[in-house]
């Protein structure tokens, strides 16, 4: 785990750098930030095989705890059969894909396993998935054919028997 040292940086601060740079560069921040949470995660629930063997409600929880504590918003998760989904309310509105870089980040330092999220839905909460790559290529295929997101996460249940989520 890295010894990356954090600092809290006020929202409006935030937003103004992550507009005023492009994409790529906001994600990497974005994803920088969560990987500094997924390893204090990672350090307080005993590491990958720690949070692997915790019920689901406990790393979630401490998840949080951790995500909330940096601003972030209030987390919550929803299961659509064997998809995650985590709901974050009141989280401060920083643009494109920023707190889906920031939860890939958060979930790939605590667990040292490749995830992929995509943002569902943005009002009034957002909504990201937190699937394989391939679970989530398939959920973007099926919402730019015009499926709604509730919808395509129950095509991805359905496609193949398995969601790979």
């Amino acid at each position: 785990m890295g010894s990356e040292r954090t600092v809290l940086v006020p929202v409006d601060a935030l937003f103004d750098l992550v507009s005023a740079v492009d994409a790529e560069v906001a994600e990497s921040v974005g994803k920088g930030i969560g990987r500094a949470i997924g390893e204090r995660l990672g350090r307080d629930l005993g590491g990958p095989e720690g949070i692997r063997k915790a019920a689901l409600d406990s790393v979630i929880n401490a998840m949080a705890f951790e995500l909330s504590v940096a601003g972030l918003g209030v987390f919550g998760i929803e299961r659509w059969g064997r998809a995650m989904v985590l709901v974050v309310e009141h989280a401060p509105r920083l643009g494109g894909t920023f707190l889906v870089k920031v939860l890939e980040g958060t979930l790939e330092a605590a667990t040292q396993t490749s995830v992929s999220c995509m943002l569902l839905a943005a009002d009034p909460v957002q909504r990201v998935l937190v699937a394989s790559q391939s679970a989530t290529e398939r959920v973007r295929a099926f919402i730019r054919e015009g499926t709604p997101w509730a919808e395509a996460l129950s095509l991805l249940q359905s496609s193949h028997g398995k969601a790979g989520a």
